[in-house]
């Protein structure tokens, strides 16, 4: 159907703007030149914060755009409309009643008679939000474009065949190729061939449906044929159908760290090498110095039996002597060697109160004589893994040299209880003696040969090898002591499974 009268056309389509407006949300309005008046609808007046009884003219509906671009626009377009039946529509800034500002978007129709404009009608719609929306994703956009763009980090977004469709600099300089070069390329070209199943698994991956992103180490081919090595994180791109669209990839470039820890794999297998040699070495010359100092004191023996007199001679004695403080060194170190034989493989579950009181009961004369108070409050079900002869020597050395530095001035105490850390069952062996200086002899507590209380008994090497056998366990051993006071030795047993 066609309508020859433009008035009644105009009077139809101003009904059905009316009546689309609730769900639309857009104002409409009309103004009528013959009579010269405007009409605004509910929603027109809500936009420009107005009562709904208000009644404006054409003068009042033109004071509302404010800024010298909007306004000059507006009576620009409606003047055209009016004198060239031209209609308009256009984005302008609209000061409300109440001083707000808001961007809207106002079509204007004009409607001709006889050759003359005798009214002109449209819609006004707030566009606010949806301006700031646009103006956020516009941000977002230029501040993906930018951190994309000048990103260390190689980036590059590829279709779902994998051919690349945008790279940033840091890629291209990744590996040797121009940015042209790159856009003509697919992953599969770019990826070492040991690696390509790998990639392709993904990939599948990832077309299917199946995975959205992952993080793998991979090898890349640069451009002159050589390896580089890139940390890969990929993820897909899905629109509003949640259907996979395109790939984004990020790679951080490993190549020197995968050097430098092929070099430090290097060195630690050189050193691992060494240090097998120089047990070996140890070993040798252990057990040769035990022979060869056996056979010294066998032959002094010999001698003895056979010519007595030449004991006479006080050189002998000094021989003799040196000879057994030569054994004795040996068997010293002997044992230090054997500590670092002993591999964790032979350790096995030990209750530790179990050897606290066999050690405590291998002492018990000295704790009888010397009157000293035990008490030992470590649980009976408490376990480490340990080596026997280790714990053994551990418990040995640190209980007797509580009770052997006792204070002349106080009944001694021994006091002997666990505790737990992250990865550790820790023991305490804590006594009132005589205490260390830690100032003094802090440093060189654990040194072999090393003595501080000048007892003619000690021989400076149990500490040194409790320490050594305690490491060997992957633990460690601290001492708090005070002069006069005591001394607490704390031994760290390393849990298997830390908790």
């Amino acid at each position: 159907m066609q309508y020859a009268n433009p008035t009644k056309l105009a009077q139809l389509t101003n009904e059905l703007i009316k009546k689309s407006e609730p769900y639309t949300l857009m104002g409409n309005w009309d103004v009528d030149l013959v009579n010269n008046t405007i009409f605004w609808s509910d929603e027109t007046k809500e936009i420009h914060e107005v009562p709904l009884n208000y009644n404006c003219n054409l003068d009042t509906a033109f004071d509302f755009f404010k800024d010298e671009v909007s306004i000059e626009k507006l009576k620009t377009s409606f003047q055209k409309a009016i004198t060239k039946n031209e209609r308009y529509d256009l984005h302008l800034n609209l000061t409300t009643a109440k001083g707000n500002t808001k961007q809207v978007r106002t079509v204007g129709i004009p409607v001709f008679e006889n050759g003359k404009c005798i009214r002109i009608y449209g819609v006004l719609e707030d566009i606010t939000h949806l301006i700031f929306n646009q103006n956020i994703e516009r941000k977002q956009k230029d501040f993906f474009e930018k951190t994309f763009n000048e990103s260390s980090v190689s980036m590059g977004i590829s279709n779902l065949d994998g051919k690349f469709l945008k790279v940033n600099s840091s890629f291209c300089k990744m590996l040797g190729y121009s940015e042209t070069e790159m856009l003509t390329k697919t992953f599969k070209d770019i990826t070492h061939p040991n690696d390509l199943a790998m990639s392709n698994k993904s990939h599948t991956q990832f077309k299917e449906g199946k995975i959205t992103n992952y993080n793998i180490e991979k090898r890349y081919l640069h451009k002159n044929g050589s390896t580089v090595y890139g940390l890969l994180s990929a993820s897909m791109i899905k629109p509003d159908d949640n259907t996979p669209a395109h790939f984004i990839v990020q790679i951080t470039n490993i190549s020197s760290r995968y050097k430098a820890e092929k070099k430090v794999k290097s060195l630690l297998d050189v050193t691992a090498d060494q240090n097998r040699r120089l047990l070996n070495f140890a070993h040798i010359v252990s057990h040769n110095l035990r022979s060869h100092s056996g056979n010294l004191t066998m032959l002094l023996d010999l001698i003895k039996d056979q010519h007595p007199e030449i004991f006479e001679n006080e050189m002998m004695s000094y021989l003799q002597f040196a000879v057994g403080e030569l054994k004795e060194t040996i068997t010293h170190l002997n044992e230090v060697v054997s500590v670092h034989t002993n591999s964790k493989e032979k350790a096995e579950k030990l209750k530790l109160r179990e050897h606290i009181d066999k050690t405590l009961n291998v002492l018990s004369a000295t704790v009888l004589d010397t009157k000293c108070k035990i008490i030992n409050t470590v649980r009976e079900d408490i376990e480490i893994e340990y080596v026997q002869a280790y714990l053994e020597s551990v418990l040995l050395n640190l209980i007797s040299n509580a009770i052997k530095y006792r204070s002349p001035d106080r009944d001694p105490i021994l006091k002997i209880y666990t505790k737990k850390i992250k990865g550790y069952k820790l023991l305490y062996i804590e006594d009132n003696g005589v205490g260390i200086d830690l100032e003094q002899h802090g440093d060189k507590l654990f040194g072999m040969y090393k003595t501080f209380h000048g007892n003619e008994d000690a021989k400076g090497i149990g500490l040194f090898l409790t320490k050594n056998q305690i490491e060997a366990m992957q633990g460690k051993i601290e001492v708090e002591s005070t002069v006069n006071k005591g001394t607490t030795f704390i031994v760290y047993f390393k849990l298997d499974e830390p908790n």
